[in-house]
């Protein structure tokens, strides 16, 4: 069965190979974040897709949550902190495999994520495509997986 294990040693898989032909074979990538970042953004949403259902990819999601609203209040960006407590309510309103297992989701997900964090100063336009690409390829290795083990 395709768990939270399969689904983050497929992305952790992915994301490597992500930074290392990067790194050695196209030559882009040249600091430790420009690997770390991307390789996490594979890893994250490898595991995501699970968010609509009580697992551990939920649970971290929401401890990662929960530690990023606190951090948004103490910056006093109580207008992020308030779009992020609304968007964390959605996945408990779909159905599993509903939503978040489409593949429309898979691409505007981490494009809508590195968009946000773009255009809030947090990264530059360089690194919100690595994660947007990353993000996508580990969106849809947990697709992949769910499809070969439920279809």
């Amino acid at each position: 069965m395709s768990g939270f294990r399969e689904h983050i040693t497929a992305g952790i898989a992915v994301g490597t190979t992500y930074s290392v032909v990067n790194v050695f074979v196209l030559e882009t990538l040249k600091t430790n974040e420009y690997v770390l970042i991307p390789f996490a953004s594979c890893a994250i949403f490898s595991i995501f897709p699970d968010i609509d259902i009580k697992s551990k990819a939920s649970k971290f999601f929401y401890l990662v949550s929960l530690v990023t609203e606190i951090w948004l209040f103490y910056l006093n960006n109580y207008l992020f902190a308030a779009i992020l407590g609304i968007v964390l309510i959605i996945p408990q309103l779909c159905n599993h495999r509903g939503i978040f297992h489409s593949k429309i989701m898979a691409i505007s997900l981490p494009l809508i994520i590195s968009i946000i964090l773009y255009a809030q100063g947090f990264i530059n336009s360089s690194m919100a495509i690595h994660i947007a690409i990353a993000g996508i390829l580990g969106y849809f290795i947990h697709l992949t997986l769910d499809r070969l083990v439920f279809h």
